[in-house]
């Protein structure tokens, strides 16, 4: 997302062309910050609410909206180190737990709560792209020995089965890591512990309360 920073710049270069080929007043450094202002908050009302309304994916927003706790069951593959050529050996595990994901219109934050006591984060997640319910990204993987690496990943989501979506990732070292990590039965809240996932509710059971809690959510 375009910070104010960024966005003032823009603004400064639009609004000086604008008056360089219409003929209008150049205009004041005020003014510019004043544009700047609104069109930040524009964007930022953008990015953590207005994408969200279905009529804009995916012809304005590309990326599925994910938002909420899934049930994960996930199927992770250790990749061995650089071998040669021939046929090597690769360690698979499957373990289930829950991926709470939060998003905006410009990011991902995927936090998983394995069943076997580990938490594994990945974060600060841009989508790149996305069509056709794929969701493409690159950002941070803490994995479940806490240490920071690079990741890549796709999540596929199809209109037609808003229950399921899976997520294809690798992880950027010198010998990845690689999973598949299959979604379902979501809930449209964001628990922060294991005692609150245990006490979720069906989605289709959640109080006034907890509607309004997922919607002003702003991840």
């Amino acid at each position: 997302m375009l910070n104010r920073s960024s966005v003032l710049p823009l603004v400064a270069l639009t609004l000086l062309i604008y008056a360089f080929l219409f003929g209008g007043p150049i205009p004041s450094w005020g003014a510019i910050h004043r544009t700047a202002g609104i069109v930040g908050f524009v964007l930022l009302v953008w990015d953590y609410y207005l994408w969200r309304f279905p009529w804009f994916y995916p012809k304005l927003v590309p990326a599925p909206k994910l938002r909420g706790t899934w049930e994960a069951e996930a199927t992770i593959f250790d990749l061995p180190g650089p071998t040669g050529l021939g046929k090597v050996t690769v360690d698979c595990e499957q373990i289930n737990g829950h991926l709470v994901i939060r998003q905006t219109s410009s990011g991902f934050m995927f936090t998983a709560f394995w069943d076997d006591g580990h938490t594994s984060v990945m974060k600060h997640l841009s989508p790149v792209t996305g069509s056709d319910g794929r969701g493409v990204f690159v950002g941070q993987y803490d994995n479940r020995e806490g240490i920071t690496i690079g990741v890549a990943g796709v999540v596929v989501f199809s209109a037609a089965e808003p229950g399921e979506a899976r997520l294809y990732y690798t992880t950027i070292e010198a010998v990845p890591q690689r999973g598949l990590v299959l979604l379902k039965k979501r809930v449209r809240q964001f628990p922060k512990t294991r005692e609150e996932i245990r006490d979720l509710p069906q989605d289709s059971k959640r109080t006034i309360k907890h509607r309004l809690e997922y919607f002003f959510c702003p991840w």
